[in-house]
Order: structure tokens, then C-alpha cells, then sequence
């Protein structure tokens, strides 16, 4: 079973990444259990398998 963390809005979440939309349209991803692990883009592609 996955850990329970906080996301930066203070909900919980299993996931081990989340992602937000910053005012600038930006997109960053970012790993719940390491802080300094996080990627930053104006350009964003669905991935599909």
C-alpha cells in the first residue's frame, strides 16, 4: 500500500508525484517525499501507451 503524503494544497495523496499549473501557464512535476526532486516546462505532452 502506498504512504499517505500532503500535497502543496495540504490534501492527502497516494501518489508519489503531483503537478500544478503555475500563473504563467507553466506546468512543474514533483516528487511528494523528496523536495528538491521537481522539473519545470512551458510545453507539456501526454504520453500514451
Amino acid at each position: 500500500m502506498a504512504e499517505q503524503s500532503v500535497d502543496r494544497t495540504g490534501a492527502e495523496r497516494a501518489e508519489k508525484y503531483g503537478s500544478f499549473e503555475t500563473d504563467e501557464g507553466e506546468t512543474v512535476l514533483y516528487d511528494r517525499d523528496e523536495p528538491t526532486a521537481w522539473l519545470q516546462s512551458d510545453t507539456v505532452a501526454e504520453v500514451r501507451e
